[in-house]
């Protein structure tokens, strides 16, 4: 298609994203939500490839919101002036390992692995960085245990004496 205020003699293609049904109740009615539209210059890239980013952006803000609620990026109270630009660096690598070890070790859906969910939240396909937090505390709270029992009550006493110093 052509746009004369738009983009002059470019050609643009138009692609229609059909409206989403969806329902607020289970049995209730079914709505929809506006078709969208995407114009872009690109007319050799398939519609599929185009449309993946801003499908993939739902992704990216659940991301940004678990790195800032759950992990605290930019919360730290750090006081050295080269730590205040890497303390965000760090959550976030730190973050992105956390995934990558989630998806690594279990995979990238829900296991039996992970604390069962709610029953208003059962019907979810992949494990939260809140689940993935809460079995890495379990794994290194089972690690410790089984490092005390194995050490002797000594050095057990030690070591509470030098971490609380």
């Amino acid at each position: 298609m052509l746009w004369r205020r738009g983009a002059g003699r470019k050609t643009l293609r138009l692609i229609v994203v059909g409206p989403t049904p969806y329902r607020k109740l289970k049995h209730g009615r079914t709505y929809h939500r506006q078709r969208a539209y995407l114009l872009t210059t690109d007319e050799t890239t398939p519609a599929k490839q185009l449309l993946q980013p801003y499908f993939d952006r739902f992704q990216i803000e659940y991301n940004h919101r678990d790195e800032k609620d759950i992990l605290g990026v930019g919360q730290a109270q750090v006081r050295a002036d080269k730590s205040v630009p890497r303390q965000p660096e760090l959550v976030v690598a730190a973050y992105a390992l956390l995934l990558l070890a989630g998806l690594a070790a279990y995979g990238p859906g829900r296991t039996t692995d992970y604390v069962s969910l709610p029953r208003w939240r059962r019907q979810a396909r992949r494990p939260s960085c809140q689940d993935l937090v809460n079995l890495l505390r379990q794994q290194v709270d089972a690690a410790a245990r089984e490092q005390a029992s194995a050490a002797p009550a000594s050095d057990f006493a030690q070591m509470v004496m030098r971490s609380a110093a």
